[in-house]
């Protein structure tokens, strides 16, 4: 198959660009200024290219070989790298821009105007508020809140930033204008009030710091867990596991538990 693969019930506007070998399943709608690379699949019920007035460019750009399951919605104005791949029944406002290899977990919305680096991996129920940074490599779990209003409600808008190769752990809340420092841990069910220093390990509520995470180890082996890609490789092109290797000195084999 070379040209695209619309589904009967499927509506795409003469102006959409879809590239070869994309596939568009039952009911989804793709608008005019929407440019799909080829070989991605889009899942029933999606709409793409939705136009809101807040849009800063009249284009929705989805790089080549991307996954957007059924019942999702991307608005006009941002622009994905390839390698996209999104869970059901998430929510991309105008205005956002990523890099490759972005996965967006289930039910998860990204509020628009936010930046999000390559390699990023989103869980599902993750809210992303306005103006938000999520830097290359980062990791963000269920049910995290990313928050950008410091005086509810207000016209006010501080965007928080979560730095290259940080884990924020299922259900912390970042507050407004929070930066969460590179290879840095939040700890589940934290709320995070001020920033957090690179490499370093908070929990609780308010969050406070616990420890630097190199001091973090296994369980049951006491191997070092930190920084995670030398041990972590699931799911990464074998070119960032050969960087992993230069840089981290990234272990062929992970840390295993006991039986």
């Amino acid at each position: 198959m070379n040209t695209p693969d619309i589904h009967p019930t499927a509506f795409v506007h003469p102006d959409a660009r879809l590239g070869a070998n994309t596939r568009v399943g039952a009911f989804s709608q793709i608008h005019a200024g929407v440019i799909l690379g080829g070989n991605s699949q889009v899942g029933s019920y999606c709409e793409l290219g939705y136009a809101n007035g807040l849009e800063k460019t009249s284009t929705l750009e989805i790089g080549a070989n991307s996954l957007i399951r059924s019942h999702s919605v991307f608005y006009l104005g941002s622009r994905f790298g390839p390698g996209l791949s999104t869970g059901h029944r998430v929510t991309i406002r105008e205005n956002t821009q990523a890099g490759k290899d972005v996965r967006i977990g289930t039910l998860s919305d990204i509020q628009g105007d936010c930046q999000i680096g390559e390699h990023c991996r989103l869980h599902s129920n993750v809210h992303v508020g306005k103006h938000s940074q999520i830097d290359r490599f980062a990791w963000i779990f269920p049910y995290v809140v990313l928050t950008n209003d410091p005086t509810p409600p207000s016209e006010i808008r501080l965007g928080v930033h979560v730095g290259e190769y940080a884990v924020v752990a299922t259900m912390s809340v970042l507050l407004p204008g929070v930066s969460i420092g590179p290879h840095a841990l939040v700890g589940a069910g934290s709320v995070v009030r001020r920033d957090v220093s690179p490499h370093s390990l908070v929990a609780g509520n308010p969050a406070r710091f616990i420890r630097p995470v190199k001091e973090i180890r296994h369980p049951h082996t006491g191997a070092p867990m930190y920084p995670w890609p030398r041990h972590f490789h699931h799911g990464y092109p074998d070119s960032v596991r050969a960087q992993w290797q230069t840089e981290f000195g990234a272990q062929d084999t992970p840390p295993k538990s006991s039986p």
